[in-house]
C-alpha cells in the first residue's frame, strides 16, 4: 500500500475513532509500552519526545504490547488522553491513510516534515 516505512516519531494521517487526524507513531508492532509519570517508555527506555509532545496526565499507569503489524498512534498533546483510551490508539498499520509531509492548517502550525 505504501512505499515508505513508519518509524518512531513519524507523523501519519489516520482515524483512531476521533475522525481523520494527524498522529505520531509512538510504537510499532511487538513493542512493549509503558506509560507512567506522564511519559512513554518503549522496551523500558524513555521515548524522548520533548521537542514536540505534551505529556500524559501524571496519574496514567499502563503497560501493554503493541500487536504485530500494528502501530500505537498518539496526538502531540496527550494531556487529554486517558488510560482507557490508549487501546483505541493502537491500529493496524494498513489503516494508516498516509505519512504527513506538509501541514498547512492551522496556519500557525504550518510545517514541512522530513
Amino acid at each position: 500500500k505504501f512505499f515508505f516505512e513508519f518509524g518512531l516519531g513519524s507523523i501519519v494521517c489516520a482515524d483512531v475513532g476521533e475522525g481523520l487526524n494527524e498522529y505520531r507513531v509512538a510504537a510499532t508492532g511487538g513493542s512493549a509500552v509503558t506509560v507512567r509519570g506522564g511519559q512513554v517508555y518503549i522496551g523500558g527506555g524513555l521515548l524522548d519526545e520533548s521537542a514536540y509532545a505534551v505529556p500524559f496526565a501524571e496519574d496514567i499507569d499502563a503497560e501493554f504490547t503493541v500487536p504485530e503489524y500494528s502501530l500505537l498512534l498518539l496526538p502531540d498533546d496527550r494531556s487529554g488522553v486517558s488510560a482507557s483510551e490508549l487501546e483505541g490508539h493502537i491500529i493496524p498499520s494498513r489503516s494508516v491513510f498516509g505519512k504527513v509531509r506538509l501541514r498547512v492548517y492551522p496556519f500557525e502550525r504550518l510545517n514541512i516534515f522530513g
